[in-house]
This record gives C-alpha cells, sequence and structure tokens, in this order.
C-alpha cells in the first residue's frame, strides 16, 4: 500500500513541479520581453509621435515603462503566485486525503473518512488518530504546513489583504507575525500580502513531499508493529 502511494505520489508530484516551473519560467521571460519593449519603443519612437490617434499624443518615458514593469511584477505576485499556493496547498490536502482513504481500504472500513465530521487536513488528523494512532502535528514541518494553511486561507477568504478587524492596526490583526517574519513575503501599508519570490512555493513544495513520505513511513511503522505484537 505505501509502495503503491508513494510510486503514484513521486509521479503527479514530478509532473506538477515540472509544470509550475515550465509556467513560472515563461510568466518571467514574458515580462522580461515586455521591459524591453518598452525599452526600445522609448529609445525609437519620438515623444511627440500619436500612437492613440483619438486621445491624442502618448509619451514613453522611462517612469511610464518602469510603472508598467512594476504593474505586470505585482500582477505576477498577486495573481500567479497566489494561484500556485492555493493549488499547491490543495494538492498536499489532497494527497494526504488519498492515501488515508487507502489506508481505510485496508483497514476494511473499521474507521470510516466520510464520517469524520472535519475538512481538509484536519479531517485527515482526526481519521490518522483514530485509524493508527498517528498524531499528524508530531510529523516534522506541521508548524510550517500550518501557517501556509493560515496564508492560503487569507488569499481565499480575504482577498489576500491581512486586514480582518478595520478597528486593529495592521501589527494587531491576527496571523501578523507569522506573515511579517516570513522573508518571502510583504506586507503592505493597506494590507495586502505579496509573495517576493518563486522560491515560497518551491518550499511548499518540498515540506509537503517530506510530509507525505513521513506519514507513510509512521504508518508502515505502526501496521508493522501491530503486525508483530499479534
Amino acid at each position: 500500500m505505501a509502495k503503491y502511494f508513494k510510486d503514484n505520489f513521486d509521479w503527479d508530484f514530478g509532473m506538477y513541479l515540472s509544470q509550475i516551473h515550465l509556467v513560472s519560467s515563461k510568466v518571467t521571460e514574458s515580462i522580461r520581453k515586455f521591459s524591453e519593449c518598452l525599452s526600445n519603443q522609448k529609445d525609437e519612437i519620438p515623444e511627440d509621435i500619436e500612437i492613440i490617434e483619438d486621445f491624442g499624443s502618448v509619451e514613453i518615458n522611462s517612469e511610464l515603462s518602469s510603472s508598467l514593469v512594476s504593474l505586470f511584477e505585482n500582477l505576477k505576485s498577486e495573481a500567479f503566485y497566489n494561484s500556485l499556493l492555493i493549488s499547491t496547498y490543495s494538492f498536499l490536502e489532497f494527497s494526504v486525503l488519498e492515501y488515508c482513504r487507502l489506508i481505510e481500504g485496508y483497514l476494511k472500513k473499521k474507521v470510516r473518512l466520510d464520517r469524520i465530521d472535519k475538512d481538509g487536513i484536519f479531517k485527515a488528523q482526526k481519521f490518522l488518530k483514530k485509524a493508527v494512532n498517528l498524531e499528524l502535528g508530531s510529523i516534522p514541518n506541521w508548524d510550517e504546513i500550518s501557517n501556509y494553511r493560515k496564508h492560503r486561507n487569507i488569499v481565499i477568504h480575504n482577498c489576500a489583504n491581512i486586514i480582518q478587524n478595520s478597528n486593529k492596526p495592521i501589527e494587531k490583526q491576527k496571523d501578523y507575525e507569522i506573515i511579517n517574519n516570513n522573508e518571502y513575503l510583504e506586507i503592505t501599508s493597506a494590507g495586502y500580502i505579496f509573495i517576493k519570490n518563486i522560491d515560497y512555493i518551491n518550499n511548499l513544495l518540498n515540506i509537503s513531499s517530506n510530509f507525505l513520505y513521513d506519514i507513510v513511513e509512521k504508518t508502515k511503522e505502526k501496521f508493522t508493529s501491530d503486525k508483530n505484537k499479534s
């Protein structure tokens, strides 16, 4: 069972990881080419040329070029990186729950996953405790994964803005310390959270892989121990 899960996970994880790196490189390259295009236009087009016929002249200066590039960089952080955060964390939750279903089949429905009154990773946490007496919170990287979950919830439920109570300053908002202390994240004065680097997503991918492997090894140990006792 464990080998089957790990082999399938390795394949799915590898495909997902390669797609992320491929798309990420394309986005970065597109922004680079866009920046080059603006720079070339600035060098070649006279300032008084009518680029937009109905709206008069448009001056392509360095400030405008920088602003446009900055806009696209922000879109990359806000839209692309946030979507990667959501999909990567969902991939982790799905994989953990799939492993729980394998255990459920192995145990002949001694414990039913669909009867666990929790959602997402907390459903897996409660199931594994009941099924094999495994404390998910004792697995390395649990705290870091919990921090990613909190960030992901802010993105989904509050449009990536940390301000949930307008009567409190940003520094007093829930989970402020977790977000502010992460070197890959930035909080604007308006409360919006930006992912500054793709390494933030890569780190989640790495710890997700390690986390799942640790769960598999821990359950193998418990099954082996129970078999030896019987």
